[in-house]
């Protein structure tokens, strides 16, 4: 009887000494962190350039930990932001690791080494890498656009960037942009040209590109289709012909197929190159006629319409003028000095070209300075510098008149009107003007500013004044050679 009860006080005596093994185990330690890898930069908002690197690494650890830079002098760019290591409790958490590293601008990676301690003095290293700078190119923004065919809107684009970039325009000459290069970011203004074609434009694609690299950033624009038109513009619906012109070129705008109409035409011999055509922005059509020795001067009107609408149409004159002409290349032959008769001529001048009083033919005083020319009925007439200082130079063998000052007096001719004048200029950003005062003020011809090389020419349907002169008003030192006047009957 009294072995019955041992069994039970021995499994007693056991679990209770289980149940304090268990409650007397120290728990288990935690400590693990891995290398961490962040990149050179971030972007930033436009305008505010690149920001640093920041980036939070997960440290788990059943104890308090801390952390530092090992050998900080040697990477400066490697900053602790902050540190989640306190775990009082010794419990198995996650904590944060905060770094901030200034952005990298080589090209080449950088690294440094973290140390974690834990409160029992369980260490941890980890590696941090920068990676090396890469140039970079993108658009804050859209970045494609669809404009109405004839719209004069500009696209703004701001650019993110890093470095030096460039811009190529596909198809080229398609839009303009300003800038068409520049570093970081920046805002770069893009106007496309404008599409007249009845059928919707092309894209054209703009591409901002990293200098000497592949990155790229892209804009693309798409014009739509514009509405069939024709029209011409005011100097080319009435066009003036010299009495021996025996061509010329008829211009219009127009985006459709056209077709040609003589209206009426008096032109000796006329004809057009084509009766039709597929339209063009500066449509351009050639023509051809016989001299014009009639005695009177003589006219055409064409109409031009558009195929699918023959209400929609443009009416260009042709006008054959009949007359004479004075053609003087500004090359001094003698000297001899002459008062200004303005029409017509003193009898004693004797039959020459150009008339100076010196020899050098430099700082000629204006009215010793003419040339002189026989109109139809006989009568002898000159024109020459008027109220001005005028010398004469020679390049590569041609004359040159240079006006330093005042105007040239061209007369007018008894029974005929002044009807063109052209001459070429061979001076830059020069100013010309046709006006019936030395002053420039009455003008009959406009102002025009032209260019070494540019051809001057002014026609005139009506100049049917109350005058004996006409005057060729010039800025500066102004210079000319190859001088036409054409005296309509």
């Amino acid at each position: 009887m009294k072995f019955r009860f041992v069994p039970l006080v021995l499994a007693v005596a056991l679990s209770v000494q289980s149940c304090l093994t268990e409650d007397m185990r120290a728990p288990q330690f935690v400590f693990e962190v891995e290398d961490v890898t962040v990149p050179a930069d971030e972007v930033a908002p436009f305008g505010k350039g690149s920001l640093s690197v920041k980036t939070g690494v997960p440290v788990r650890c059943t104890e308090n930990w801390s952390a530092f830079v090992v050998n900080p002098d040697e990477a400066p760019w490697l900053k602790i932001a902050a540190q989640d290591g306190n775990n009082p409790a010794g419990a198995d958490v996650t904590g944060t690791l905060r770094l901030e590293c200034a952005v990298n601008e080589a090209y080449a990676a950088r690294q440094a080494t973290l140390r974690l301690l834990s409160r029992s003095g369980q260490l941890r290293e980890i590696n941090v890498t920068q990676l090396a700078k890469t140039d970079r190119i993108a658009l804050d923004g859209e970045s494609a656009y669809s404009l109405p065919a004839e719209s004069e809107a500009e696209i703004q684009v701001k650019i993110l960037s890093n470095t030096d970039w460039s811009v190529e325009v596909t198809p080229e000459g398609a839009a303009t942009v300003t800038p068409m290069a520049g570093s970081g970011d920046a805002v770069a203004v893009i106007k496309p040209q404008p599409n007249y074609s009845c059928t919707e434009g092309t894209v054209t694609t703009v591409t901002f590109r990293v200098n000497g690299g592949e990155a790229a950033a892209k804009v693309a624009v798409k014009r739509t289709a514009d509405q069939p038109f024709i029209a011409a513009n005011a100097v080319d619906i009435k066009q003036f012909r010299l009495p021996n012109a025996t061509s010329g070129t008829l211009r219009f705008n127009c985006n459709a197929p056209w077709k040609a109409e003589v209206l009426s035409s008096t032109l000796l011999d006329f004809a057009l190159s084509a009766s039709e055509g597929e339209g063009g922005m500066k449509t351009e059509l050639p023509y051809t006629m016989a001299p014009n020795e009639s005695g009177e001067s003589l006219q055409a009107k064409v109409k031009f319409s558009l195929a699918s609408d023959p209400a929609k149409s443009v009416t260009l004159t042709i006008t054959h003028w009949t007359g004479f002409t004075v053609a003087v290349d500004f090359t001094p032959a003698i000297e001899e000095s002459i008062p200004f008769p303005l029409q017509p001529a003193d009898e004693s001048v004797p039959a020459i070209p150009w008339v100076s009083s010196n020899s050098g033919g430099l700082n000629t005083q204006g009215e010793t300075f003419f040339y002189k020319f026989t109109a139809p009925d006989g009568k002898e007439y000159l024109f020459g510098l008027k109220n001005g200082l005028i010398s004469r130079y020679f390049a590569s063998g041609m004359g040159f008149l240079r006006m330093n000052a005042g105007s040239i007096r061209l007369p007018a001719v008894e029974g005929y009107r002044l009807g063109y004048v052209e001459f070429t200029t061979a001076a830059t950003n020069k100013t010309f003007s046709i006006a019936r005062n030395p002053e420039g003020t009455d003008l009959i011809g406009a102002k025009k500013t032209t260019n070494t090389g540019d051809v001057a020419a002014w026609e005139f349907e009506n100049t049917e004044y109350n005058t004996s002169y006409y005057e060729i008003v010039g800025s500066g030192s102004s210079r000319q050679r190859n001088l036409i006047l054409l005296y309509v009957k």
